[in-house]
């Protein structure tokens, strides 16, 4: 699954576990503005696997459902998650 991350983030780490092991981490992570993007990323899990995203320097955390593309963004205190079809 490809994960996007977008806006609300300044100089953030995001986490992605898979089934509670770390899939993924970024460190650094600030949004572009002009383009509403912080980074990326890719994680292969499993149809069962549960997938979470943290950004521990905010303090959030979010289940992401099983789906080719998703979108992570920090939005009023939270994480707002969205499924595209595709990226672009």
């Amino acid at each position: 699954m490809q994960v996007a991350f977008s806006d609300g983030f300044a100089d953030d780490t995001a986490v992605i576990r898979v089934d509670g092991a770390e899939a993924w981490r970024g460190d650094g992570l600030t949004t572009r503005t002009q383009i509403s993007h912080a980074g990326s990323a890719e994680v292969e899990a499993g149809d069962d696997a549960r997938v979470e995203v943290e950004v521990p320097t905010q303090g959030l955390m979010a289940e992401l459902e099983r789906r080719p593309y998703v979108v992570v963004a920090v939005d009023e205190g939270g994480l707002q998650v969205s499924y595209p079809e595709v990226f672009g």
